[in-house]
């Protein structure tokens, strides 16, 4: 058993414990610590393999951060069977601690690592709930030793049938483009990473005045979306992209390495999707979307 816990002036802390019935526990001592005196303590730790080397997340609680939470950080190192050496700490999803937190993980009948991890904030106005899971993302180890991520492939079964299809089309600058409408929407594309920057314009009004724009630059894999700035970081000539929109909910996947949730909150009949390029023109080797069923 893991307890996520803090060493004042360390940082933060998973203690490991043992027993033969889950009634009678040992401590075995701290599995893994550090991240500096601004983190005062480890949240829902998860621990598992993959291949020859462990992952541990962990949700770090910081004394700079006005509402405490840190972004969720996972690291892949070595394990002895008492301590853990950890790798280079990285985010676990790009959307921020306000949006992802407390992720955990399975081991389904596949042999798969899969992990749910919490979307938090409340409805639109006037629905009453707070709080839901991402989709389940699959994890596997790549042969740079980080970590790779996408949806399970069971979520393309929600898929309808195919909205677009499009090949080799370049977006020009000044130019808006329509790819499909909808809220519930499963997008997947294939950017060259020469050209200008991708807006991708999600739940638009039929003028296009209305809406939440994704901002991607391929060459560099900076993203933008309101006032969150982060990267995705460099990649090959082609980037791919998979968006995944449900209402009020986002995510983005890039390169197969990289997770984005965000929320949104749209106005009821703003449902295109919508693509321009910025800067200079942008190459779509491909796109394809399907409405996105109720899971």
């Amino acid at each position: 058993m893991l307890v996520g816990s803090g060493i004042r002036g360390v940082g933060g802390a998973a203690l490991l414990y043992g027993s033969p019935d889950l009634l009678q526990w040992e401590y075995l001592g701290v599995l893994c610590r550090g991240m500096g005196p601004d983190c005062f303590q480890w949240e829902c730790p998860n621990f598992f393999p993959l291949g020859d080397k462990w992952a541990l997340v962990v949700s770090p609680l910081l004394h700079s951060e006005p509402a405490l939470r840190g972004p969720v950080q996972v690291a892949v190192g070595d394990y002895d069977g008492r301590r853990f050496t950890p790798g280079e700490w990285r985010p676990m999803d790009l959307g921020g601690p306000s949006i992802y937190y407390a992720p955990n993980s399975l081991r389904d009948a596949r042999g798969r690592r899969v992990v749910f991890g919490w979307i938090m904030g409340g409805g639109s106005p006037g629905v009453p709930w707070d709080g839901l899971l991402t989709v389940p993302r699959e994890v596997t180890l790549g042969p740079d030793g980080r970590l790779r991520v996408r949806p399970v492939r069971e979520v393309e079964t929600l898929r309808g049938a195919r909205m677009a299809d499009w090949r080799n089309r370049a977006l020009e600058p000044g130019r808006t483009v329509e790819a499909a409408r909808g809220v519930q929407l499963d997008v997947a594309l294939e950017v060259e990473a020469g050209g200008g920057a991708l807006e991708i314009r999600l739940f638009a009004s039929v003028d296009g005045a209305r809406g939440h724009a994704l901002r991607f630059e391929p060459s560099t894999g900076a993203l933008r979306f309101g006032d969150q700035r982060v990267t995705a970081g460099p990649g090959g000539p082609r980037r791919s992209l998979r968006l995944l929109l449900d209402r009020s909910v986002i995510e983005l996947y890039v390169d197969g390495r990289e997770a984005m949730a965000l929320r949104a909150h749209p106005v009821a009949g703003d449902d295109r999707l919508l693509l321009a390029a910025e800067g200079a023109p942008v190459r779509l080797r491909r796109l394809q979307a399907w409405p996105m069923a109720p899971a």
